[in-house]
């Protein structure tokens, strides 16, 4: 996606409602609860 070239080209950022984390452990809670934050359900 070129974000590497920033000024130039933008990294398309897709925003929806619903989030699935999948696994477990203490980085899917930091995912989940990083989702809430950001208005995910």
């Amino acid at each position: 996606m070129k974000a590497y070239m920033f000024p130039e080209y933008d990294t398309p950022v897709k925003v929806g409602s619903k989030v699935a984390v999948i696994g477990g452990g203490n980085v899917a809670m930091d995912a989940a609860r990083s989702a809430l934050r950001l208005g995910g359900m």
